[in-house]
């Protein structure tokens, strides 16, 4: 078994892989659902110490068991993409590595599930909407919202 570092997507700016030759003696794998997004793998820029490995990283088991297939021994799962740390997190804990508790972190990206959290705590929050998904004249529906909204995305 190989000892390496396996990274679940990262940015498309190119941080990652600035991170990947500022450690050449570590290996990496780049789990990717899409490699092509990528400049350096779509000009074939790979450093010699990653392997690009298409997966679908949406979902935590087909990951886990690329990781198992492969014959890899993790010492260090994480992702440089925000949408990707809870995934990393809870295959990194299911591998032994060190790693943020997925549930805080789910916390943290459930706007409405963190809001009430503080409430519980005695921390008080801004007013808040929940709106539906597609909005249309959203002013003229929601005359309650003041200027300049604040908006969240959910589920990304």
């Amino acid at each position: 078994m190989n000892t390496v570092t396996i990274v679940i997507e990262t940015l498309t700016t190119g941080t990652g892989f600035n991170i990947f030759y500022q450690n050449m003696g570590q290996l990496f794998y780049l789990f990717t659902k899409k490699p092509g997004k990528y400049l350096e793998v779509r000009n074939k820029q790979i450093p010699d110490n990653v392997t690009v490995v298409e997966v679908d990283t949406t979902n935590e088991k087909t990951v886990y068991t690329k990781i198992k297939d492969l014959g890899l021994k993790p010492s260090a799962i994480f992702s440089l993409s925000d949408g990707f740390v809870e995934i990393a997190c809870r295959v990194a804990c299911n591998f032994g590595c060190v790693a943020n508790d997925p549930e805080l972190i789910a916390l943290c990206r459930n706007k409405q599930a963190s809001r009430d959290r503080l409430q519980k705590m005695g921390v008080k929050t801004p007013e808040h909407y929940l709106l539906p998904a597609k909005l249309t004249d959203t002013y003229k529906n929601y005359p309650y919202i003041g200027q300049p909204p604040l908006t969240k995305v959910s589920g990304l």
